[in-house]
């Protein structure tokens, strides 16, 4: 019944004050209609937030912090768009439904997640948008809320095709140091670590060759 404030501000309005007393009562009915049929939210629209980014060779890491209030137990959901919105696809690891997902608890205002570039589906560099969307769900509640959400121009570099062991590089090298500690290891070590990763990634035969080396 969105407009029966407007109706029953307006013809008091007009009783009053005549026409002018008409519109503005017409005007404050409607704001009566909104009050009453709109949900209330804690907050909505832009939050304000901060945006810290540190490039490495592989991709990007993202540290947000909210200005804005948070409440505990929120959590942030970022997606990368192009400037007309459209979500950008992304390899399987990091991707909802085919669109590139992180989903990552807000911790006392503070976000922090990592970007693979070669990860992310997309033609050309440029600028895109890194939107984060903030949601929480209260003690007992069967539904989640919107509270709000931040934007921020995102740069991404030329495509590069997605290497899952180039990802992994870093962690290979620790699994490397970790067999290592104790000084020379046995020598089928390099064949039990390949053979985890092996079986647990399954690989495409492209990228095995490159995973035994490393």
């Amino acid at each position: 019944m969105r407009w029966w404030g407007k109706v029953i501000g307006g013809t008091v309005g007009m009783t009053v004050g005549g026409p002018g007393g008409a519109v503005i009562g017409a005007g404050l009915g409607a704001v009566a209609d909104r009050a009453l049929d709109d949900p209330p939210n804690i907050a909505s629209g832009d939050l304000e937030a901060e945006g810290r980014f540190v490039d490495d060779e592989m991709g990007r890491y993202a540290e947000l912090v909210f200005r804005s209030a948070v409440p505990p137990g929120a959590i942030a959901v970022a997606h990368i768009e192009t400037r007309r919105g459209r979500v950008l696809p992304a390899e399987s690891s990091f991707a909802k439904q085919g669109q590139f997902t992180i989903r990552q608890p807000i911790q006392r205002g503070v976000v922090q997640f990592y970007i693979p570039f070669s990860a992310l589906k997309y033609r050309m560099r440029g600028t895109y948008v890194l939107r984060v969307n903030v949601r929480w769900s209260a003690t007992g509640a069967k539904g989640v809320q919107e509270l709000g959400h931040a934007a921020f121009a995102f740069d991404l570099p030329r495509h590069r095709n997605w290497s899952q062991v180039d990802f992994l590089t870093p962690f290979i090298g620790v699994c490397g140091l970790v067999a290592h500690a104790d000084g020379d290891t046995h020598p089928k070590v390099p064949d039990l670590v390949g053979a985890f990763f092996t079986e647990s990634l399954q690989l495409p035969a492209q990228q095995l060759t490159r995973l035994h080396n490393l």
